[in-house]
């Protein structure tokens, strides 16, 4: 007699509430085990960058009067109390828990890593990885063919020859309107068409605000950490000598798919690896983890791309490292 199994709309909510409940054993066991962890505590606020449940208790009667109630909290018996699964953070004297994933909202001068979806009039639209919708007019683009002269009509139609569907791209937010529309730009020289690469989507959470978010490694591999958790790992992008060293090359005609080296190669797939292993135990990414992980990791030959993936070399390897790596 065959067995027919029925599953329903709370079967697989329960199988999302289980994937959260091991993230969470899997942080938490990493916060227990690493003293280093514990270094992010401060004194003005004692639970900073602590992981919290929801109803989970942020700060009690006697320090809840030094702070103001921000985003993810409510308060409950003259306390403070989570409301979202995240981190505690602060800004002066407001607290706030930062949500461990959801969706970019978009603010005035963050660097992005867009990929074009469509062409709309004389728009780009712009996957963000946002709730809000995204426009790059070909008003707001600094291209070479143009010599800085008015876009014309002919441009417009001409579009699908500078940007097209599937494109990746660097941009700025220049503002956002009323609706929430994202207005972008390219007017820099460190925006642009990106190529000879791979783009890798992170939760937007793990990337903040830096004085740069594009880095070139010593092993001749460029990284842009987007403000909306894409990121766009390639090799070095060929500049004219006007340009700056770390900016992306804004002549279309240049920027070509070209081949690239085997060593090359083998190293982007390396940093690929090292970001989805920070990934899976919510460690900030930013230029001096992944590189200190990098150097460690090829010290030995015999290492592939591949093997610092595997679970348990993953586990062993950011339990026995994470005071190097993570200390700040």
């Amino acid at each position: 007699m065959m067995d027919i199994l029925i599953t329903t709309p709370y079967d697989k909510e329960v199988c999302e509430i289980g994937e959260i409940t091991n993230k969470i054993i899997s942080l938490e066991t990493i916060k227990h085990t690493k003293s280093s962890l514990h270094k992010n505590r401060d004194i003005q606020c004692p639970n900073k960058k602590k992981l919290v449940l929801p109803g989970e208790c942020v700060l009690d009667k006697n320090d809840k009067d030094r702070f103001l109630k921000g985003g993810g909290l409510y308060e409950e018996d003259d306390m403070f109390h989570a409301c979202i699964l995240g981190r505690v953070n602060y800004i002066n004297k407001l607290i706030y828990v930062e949500p461990l994933k959801g969706k970019y909202t978009g603010s005035v001068g963050d660097l992005l890593v867009g990929k074009i979806k469509d062409i709309s009039n004389d728009k780009w639209i712009v996957e963000i990885g946002s709730y809000c919708r995204a426009f790059l007019s070909i008003s707001q683009t600094n291209i070479s063919i143009f010599s800085q002269r008015i876009r014309l009509y002919n441009d417009v139609i001409n579009m699908i020859h500078i940007y097209k569907p599937d494109d990746i791209i660097a941009c700025e937010i220049q503002r956002i309107s009323t609706d929430g529309t994202i207005i972008l730009h390219t007017r820099s020289s460190i925006y642009g068409k990106l190529s000879n690469g791979v783009l890798i989507i992170v939760p937007q959470t793990l990337i903040h605000n830096q004085k740069k978010h594009i880095f070139v490694f010593p092993c001749n591999v460029q990284i842009i950490l987007g403000m909306n958790g894409y990121i766009w790992i390639s090799s070095p992008i060929k500049k004219s000598k006007d340009t700056n060293p770390n900016s992306v090359d804004q002549n279309i005609e240049e920027n070509k798919f070209e081949d690239v080296d085997h060593t090359t190669r083998k190293n982007i797939s390396i940093i690929t690896n090292i970001i989805k292993l920070l990934v899976k135990y919510h460690i900030n990414i930013n230029y001096d983890t992944i590189n200190k992980i990098y150097v460690h990791y090829t010290s030995n030959t015999n290492n592939t791309p591949s093997y610092i993936l595997k679970p348990y070399v993953a586990d062993s390897y950011l339990f026995n490292y994470i005071d190097k790596f993570v200390s700040s």
